[in-house]
C-alpha cells in the first residue's frame, strides 16, 4: 500500500512540473491587460549607450587582435539606425560612424547590419549582428554574426 502512494505522489509531482513548464512561459509573456507581449522594430527608438568587446581573427584590416568600442546606436523605430563610437581595434584608437538597418522579431530577437563610413580604412566595411531585446526595448545584447571572430556587446536606452 505504501509503495502505491509513493508512485501516486511521484506521478502528481511530475504532472505539476509538466503543467508548470507549459503555463509559466505563457503567463510570463502576458501583459497586465492579458494580451501577449510581442516585440517589433518600434521598440527600438532613440539613442542607446553601450559597448562591444571581443577578438577578431580575420576579415578586418589589421586582424587578428582585440577589439572594443563605446558609443551610441540611434534607432528610428522603423528599421534604420546610425552609430557613433570610439573604437580600439588592434591597439589603434579612433572614432567610427556608420549607418544601417535592423529588424526586431516578435520573439524579441533580431538582426542588424551596420556599414561603417569612417574611419577611411573601414569605409564600406559591414558588420552583421544578432540581438536580443529585454525590458520592452530598454536594453539589448548583441553578438557579431560575421565569421572570423567573437564580438559581444550590451546597450541600454540613454533617456
Amino acid at each position: 500500500m505504501r509503495s502505491s502512494s509513493w508512485r501516486v505522489a511521484v506521478l502528481v509531482s511530475a504532472l505539476v512540473l509538466c503543467l508548470s513548464a507549459l503555463v509559466l512561459p505563457w503567463a510570463a509573456g502576458r501583459a497586465e491587460g492579458g494580451a501577449r507581449k510581442t516585440c517589433h522594430n518600434g521598440l527600438l527608438r532613440g539613442p542607446y549607450l553601450g559597448q562591444i568587446e571581443g577578438t577578431v581573427l580575420s576579415g578586418v584590416p589589421g586582424a587578428p587582435g582585440p577589439v572594443g568600442a563605446v558609443g551610441t546606436i540611434t534607432f528610428n523605430g522603423k528599421g534604420t539606425l546610425t552609430i557613433a563610437d570610439m573604437a580600439s581595434l588592434f591597439g589603434n584608437f579612433f572614432p567610427r560612424t556608420g549607418t544601417g538597418t535592423y529588424t526586431v522579431n516578435s520573439n524579441c530577437t533580431g538582426t542588424a547590419t551596420v556599414t561603417f563610413e569612417t574611419p577611411p580604412q573601414f569605409k564600406g566595411l559591414k558588420q552583421d549582428l544578432a540581438m536580443v531585446l529585454k525590458g520592452n526595448g530598454q536594453m539589448f545584447r548583441v553578438i557579431s554574426s560575421d565569421p572570423g571572430g567573437v564580438v559581444l556587446g550590451s546597450f541600454e536606452k540613454q533617456y
